[in-house]
Order: structure tokens, then C-alpha cells, then sequence
């Protein structure tokens, strides 16, 4: 008999511990690589973007990229689509861009990415919906030496 309740007081205390779906946060990343889409003058209708040597400091799981090949002083649009499964927290972008750029997310406010120098971060999270989303990061080279972009976005979302 004291068995049984014991077995009755340890799955009660299972039942309170369980994690509820409603406060899960559902994190994930989308990263600079050849996955991305780029649109130049050279190709109007878009190509998928090439991974390209670039100064040593980098994002983790990001490669530099650009067009292929890689031509100067010019300006590359790059798009990537992502599908957010529930409501959206945040959608935080890191990135660097040699030599200067924007992002924005589904038309949104655009965020400026204005040198080289450093990483720069932008919140993007107005602009973040739950389905389908459209970043797109603009890349400007302004003359001789490397070229390239690097980001890396992070979304959380709360599964409903």
C-alpha cells in the first residue's frame, strides 16, 4: 500500500512539472551563405551568392559573401525569405558589410549599416510576422581591396 502511494505522490509531482508548450521560446538563426540570393547589375535577375575571402573577423556560422565573380564598385541587393512558426520576440540582426549598407525586414525601417569597422546591430523586430518574411540587406563596394557581407539574424518566437 505505501507503494502505491509513493508511485501516486512522484507521478503527481511529474504532472506539476511538466512544461507547458505555452512558455516555450523557439530560437533560431539565418545566416549569411550561399543560400542567400544576390541581385547586381551585372545579374538583374539574381543568382545565388558566393562565399568570398574576407577580413578574419567574422560571425560564427556566417561566411562572407558577395557575387561571383566579384566585381567592384557596385551595390549588391541580397534577399533572404525565412518562415517564423508562432508570434514573434525579437528579431535582432548582427552584421558587418565592407563597405556600407542597410537591412530591413518585410519593407520595414530600414537599419543602416554604415562602415566597416566593427559589427553592427539592428532590431528589427517591428517589422518581424508570423509566416513568411523578406530580409533584405543592401551591399555597397566603394572601391578597391576585399568586398563582401556577413550577417547573422536571430528570431525568437513564442509557440502558440
Amino acid at each position: 500500500m505505501s507503494y502505491i502511494l509513493i508511485i501516486l505522490s512522484l507521478l503527481a509531482q511529474i504532472s506539476y512539472s511538466c512544461i507547458s508548450e505555452n512558455v516555450i521560446d523557439f530560437k533560431f538563426y539565418i545566416t549569411s551563405g550561399t543560400s542567400d540570393w544576390v541581385v547586381s547589375s551585372q545579374y538583374p535577375n539574381g543568382v545565388y551568392a558566393s562565399v568570398v575571402s574576407g577580413p578574419t573577423s567574422i560571425l560564427p556560422e556566417t561566411s562572407w559573401i558577395w557575387e561571383n565573380p566579384v566585381i567592384f564598385m557596385r551595390s549588391i541587393t541580397i534577399t533572404r525569405y525565412f518562415f517564423v512558426a508562432g508570434k514573434p520576440k525579437s528579431a535582432i540582426l548582427i552584421s558587418k558589410i565592407d563597405d556600407t549598407g542597410s537591412a530591413k525586414l518585410n519593407g520595414g525601417t530600414s537599419c543602416s549599416i554604415p562602415g566597416f569597422g566593427v559589427f553592427y546591430t539592428c532590431d528589427l523586430t517591428s517589422s518581424c510576422i508570423v509566416g513568411l518574411n523578406k530580409l533584405e540587406i543592401i551591399g555597397t563596394d566603394t572601391g578597391a581591396g576585399l568586398v563582401g557581407v556577413m550577417y547573422k539574424l536571430t528570431v525568437i518566437s513564442k509557440l502558440v
